[in-house]
C-alpha cells in the first residue's frame, strides 16, 4: 500500500519521485485495487506520470447524482392501495415472487449488501435493525449527526427496497452504506467505496447510479470485486435511451432495468445488449429519510382496543 511516499524520495527512476519536490500529493490509497489518488494543481505533474509508462493515469469524473425520490402523500397511499393492493406488501415484492423464495433463503439472513449511493438514514425504523455500518466518501459541510446521513433520500429508498422491514425483497439481509454522491457522484468516491466493500467482505454491492462513459479504473475495481466473489448490481440508467450506462455495462456487473406494475418496460429505463435483468422500478413503495414523508397513520390504544383516527402529516 502507498500510505506514504517517503520511499519514493531520491529514486530518480521512480514514476513517483517528483512528489518530493512538486505540490502533488497522494491523498488516498486503495490497497485492494492497487490504486492511489493523487491531487495536484499542476497539469505538468499529471503529464509526467502519464509519460512514465509505469502507471495508468485517469482523471476523476463526476456522474449525475440520483434524482431524489418523490415521497407519498396520504392521497398517494390511498391510490396506491386501490391500484396495487395493501401497502404492507408492495407490488414489486410480489412481482419478483420474493415470498416464494423466502423459505429457502430465510429472507436473505446472513447476506451483507453494500449500497453505494447518497447515504442512509440509519435510524429509520424499517432499517435500523438491518444496518451494520456506514462510511462517507464525499466532502460535506452541513455538519450532520453522522457523516453518511442521507439528505437526498435515494440511498435510503434503495436500502429499504433491498432489506427494509416489510417493504424489502430480502428483509433479513444486512445493509452497509457508502455515501458516494453529493450533488454528483465522484468516480474516485465510488471506487473508494468498492475498495471498502472488498475490505469488508460484503456479498453484494448495489449501485443505482451511473453515467455514459466507461472508466478503466472502475472496470479494474469491479473485476477485483468479482475476483473477491462479490456480486455487483447496477442500474441500467434512467435516460430512456438504447444504451446501458456504466458501471452496469461492464461485463463483471449485473445490469438491471426497470419495469412498471404491468411488467412492461418503464419509459425512462435504458436498455441494450448488456442488460441482464429487469425489476420493479415504478411506484415502488420504500423507506425515505425520517421527516421527509408526507403520509401519516395514527392509532389510539386505550389498553384494550386500537382505533385508527384521522390525522394529517407533518414535515420536519
Amino acid at each position: 500500500g502507498f500510505h506514504t511516499f517517503d520511499s519514493f524520495r531520491g529514486d530518480s527512476k521512480s514514476a513517483f519521485s517528483f512528489l518530493s519536490t512538486s505540490g502533488a500529493q497522494i491523498s488516498q490509497a486503495f490497497d485492494n485495487l492497487e490504486m492511489v489518488v493523487i491531487e495536484t494543481d499542476n497539469p505538468k505533474d499529471i503529464e509526467m506520470l502519464k509519460a512514465s509508462g509505469v502507471v495508468d493515469v485517469e482523471e476523476e469524473m463526476i456522474l449525475p447524482e440520483p434524482t431524489p425520490v418523490s415521497t407519498f402523500s396520504a392521497n398517494d397511499i390511498s391510490t396506491y392501495s386501490q391500484l396495487y393492493g395493501p401497502t404492507e406488501l408492495p407490488w414489486g415484492i410480489k412481482a419478483v415472487k420474493a415470498p416464494e423464495a423466502w423459505s429457502g433463503s430465510n429472507q436473505g439472513e446472513g447476506t451483507r449488501v453494500l449500497v453505494l449511493d447518497t447515504g442512509i438514514d440509519r435510524d429509520h425504523p424499517a432499517l435500523s435493525s438491518r444496518f451494520e455500518e456506514g462510511k462517507n466518501f464525499m466532502n460535506r459541510n452541513d455538519n450532520p449527526p453522522y457523516e453518511y446521513l442521507d439528505v437526498n433520500g435515494h440511498g435510503t429508498h434503495v436500502a429499504g427496497t433491498i432489506a427494509g422491514d416489510v417493504v424489502g425483497v430480502a428483509p433479513k439481509a444486512t445493509i452497509l452504506s457508502g455515501r458516494v454522491c453529493s450533488g454528483g457522484c465522484s468516480t474516485v468516491a465510488i471506487i473508494a467505496g468498492v475498495d471498502w466493500g472488498i475490505e469488508k467482505g460484503v456479498d453484494v454491492m448495489n449501485l443505482s447510479l451511473g453515467g455514459p462513459f466507461p472508466s478503466a479504473a472502475a472496470r479494474k475495481a469491479y473485476e477485483r470485486a468479482e475476483a473477491a466473489n462479490i456480486g455487483v448490481v447496477a442500474a441500467s440508467g434512467n435516460g430512456g435511451t438504447a444504451s446501458v450506462s456504466y458501471p452496469a455495462a461492464f461485463k463483471t456487473t449485473f445490469a438491471v432495468g426497470a419495469v412498471d406494475p404491468n411488467l412492461e418496460k418503464a419509459g425512462f429505463s435504458q436498455w441494450g445488449p448488456e442488460l441482464d435483468i429487469v425489476a420493479p422500478g415504478v411506484n415502488t413503495l420504500s423507506s425515505v429519510p425520517m421527516g421527509t414523508g408526507r403520509a401519516s397513520t395514527v392509532l389510539l390504544n386505550d389498553g384494550q382496543n386500537t382505533t385508527k383516527i384521522e390525522s394529517a402529516p407533518m414535515n420536519g
